[in-house]
């Protein structure tokens, strides 16, 4: 299919991932692109999650946040700090440490929700802001606090809350807000007072767990650490995805281009270089602005895989898009500007030159030459039928009496004879059907126990065709039975009746025979007891 190096290119495709740039540890994983979990539901787990670029508290900054606390009230644990130092992205000591404690110099926002008594905990889930990475609040480390979150002391109530921490540099103060409300304040010279001047610290968030525990985790909803919206560069007549998050409700400007100015994710598809502005209303009516350029550049190429084909076995399709000075990345990572195909399967190639990006794709097949095995020849017995089957790709078929199916049913004997054609060859068989009598089986009309050493035991004679005998049963006139014998060999002298201590007469047999094809007849007759 031709495609021309237009490209749609979304943010999936052409945007960096805005959280890539996380160092997680312990028990920590990323859930999805802005969502973590510091702490599983399970006792001594402990995870943190830092930038791995530092900040300036030189500068003003602005955080939102969703915080999960977990489920388990009375014996959750621990809670979370989000934290600032200047020492490394690791990990501090767990338990009522948060895997914040013995973090130094640092100033953390401590979300607590576990009573530690000996540490001067209130007894109601709270907040507090530490200094290095004490929370004893006992020890004149604690700048403000420790109080409640709002009306709700109980935080572990399974519900997301809003977190935003405000710093303004120029005041040197520090606000928290919780769920829209004003939680707690600090005002002080950070920089100076903790960090003895340097103002470049790491930002991240720890929890942990201990004898108790809590699923714990965060999302990143706005903060202005992070370029959210980077800037872009499309092809002329291209279009690109533009994503924001974290609101409500969004105002984007200028409205040229976009195929909606009022939701998160409109789609831009700028005649020339533009810069849009968003601005992103909260659900606590707060209002965030943030910006991106979309470059328009490059000119239109045209380039075709061709259509999808089949080819025999043992060729070779190169694929070229040809396209002078572009870069290429197939299906597998690679990056030449032609590929060898050998093998069945889906190829793909992404081409970008000149800022625009395409690509393209193909299904090749290679087909086998056809193969036939119609099996050994072999003897049916004189009421089955046989079925020979017979499969090739793309194939045509050609029996001996003309038939053209891939299913033959056979029903005398015969040589039979198919041709398999296709595009890349063809192959033949013969197999010859022969039919016999499968239940044969013999049992005499008289016999004379006489001790002659001939006929003197009345038994089952079988050429090969009796696989087992279930029941033998001799009656009198009168119908008792007489002699009874059960699941046994044809042909054994051992199991067979020899008239003892009856007298000379006439008597009758029921037979059940099992033959080996299978089949069960049952067989009624007489036999004369001759002395």
């Amino acid at each position: 299919m031709k495609h021309l190096l237009t490209a749609i290119a979304f943010l999936l495709c052409t945007f960096p991932t805005l959280f890539s740039q996380f160092i997680v540890n312990g028990k920590a994983f990323q859930s999805s692109s802005t969502c973590w979990t510091l702490t599983p539901a399970t006792n001594g787990a402990v995870g943190s999650v830092w930038n791995e670029k530092k900040i300036n508290l030189h500068q003003s900054f602005d955080v939102s946040v969703d915080i999960f606390l977990g489920c388990n009230d009375a014996d959750g644990a621990d809670g979370f700090v989000f934290g600032f130092q200047p020492v490394s992205t690791s990990i501090g000591i767990q338990g009522q440490g948060l895997g914040f404690s013995g973090v130094k110099p640092s100033i953390g926002i401590e979300l607590d929700s576990y009573q530690n008594f000996d540490e001067g905990d209130p007894a109601f889930d709270h907040v507090a802001i530490i200094k290095n990475g004490i929370v004893n609040h006992n020890s004149g480390n604690t700048l403000a606090g420790p109080k409640a979150f709002g009306n709700n002391a109980n935080v572990e109530d399974c519900n997301y809350h809003d977190l935003r921490v405000v710093w303004n540099a120029s005041l040197k103060k520090l606000d928290l807000f919780w769920d829209c409300d004003p939680l707690l304040s600090y005002t002080g010279d950070i920089v100076k007072d903790i960090f003895n001047g340097d103002p470049w610290v790491y930002w991240g968030f720890t929890a942990s767990t201990g004898g108790a525990n809590n699923e714990q985790k965060f999302c990143l909803k706005y903060n202005t650490f992070l370029d959210q919206l980077p800037d872009t560069t499309i092809c002329v007549g291209g279009q690109v995805r533009l994503k924001a998050s974290g609101g409500i409700s969004y105002k984007w400007s200028p409205t040229t281009g976009l195929s909606s100015s009022t939701i998160a994710d409109p789609i831009a598809k700028p005649t020339n270089t533009t810069l849009y502005k968003v601005t992103v209303t909260d659900k606590c009516s707060r209002q965030f602005t943030d910006s991106l350029t979309v470059k328009v550049g490059g000119n239109p190429v045209e380039f075709d895989l061709g259509k999808d084909t089949t080819v025999c076995e043992g060729q070779v399709i190169v694929l070229m898009p040809n396209i002078s000075g572009a870069n290429y990345r197939w299906q597998d990572n690679t990056t030449d500007s032609i590929y060898w195909v050998s093998k069945s399967g889906k190829y793909k190639v992404n081409v970008d030159k000149n800022f625009c990006l395409a690509s393209d794709s193909i299904t090749i097949r290679f087909l086998a030459p056809p193969s036939v095995e119609l099996g050994m020849d072999t003897i049916l017995c004189l009421d089955k039928k046989m079925i020979l089957s017979v499969n090739a790709e793309e194939a045509t078929y050609q029996w001996q009496d003309g038939f053209t199916q891939n299913s033959y049913v056979v029903l005398k004997p015969d040589v039979y004879t198919v041709v398999v054609k296709n595009r890349c060859g063809e192959s033949r068989d013969v197999i010859k059907v022969d039919y016999q009598d499968c239940h044969k089986a013999f049992i005499p009309n008289a016999f004379s126990p006489n001790g002659d050493g001939q006929n003197d035991i009345l038994m089952v004679y079988d050429g090969g065709n009796v696989k087992n005998i279930k029941t033998f049963q001799i009656y009198d006139r009168w119908g008792s039975v007489v002699f009874k014998a059960e699941n046994f060999k044809p042909n054994d002298i051992n199991v067979g009746w020899d008239g003892r201590p009856y007298l000379a007469g006439v008597y009758g047999y029921f037979i059940e025979l099992e033959y080996k094809d299978g089949e069960v007849e049952v067989r009624k007759g007489s036999v004369t007891l001759m002395k």
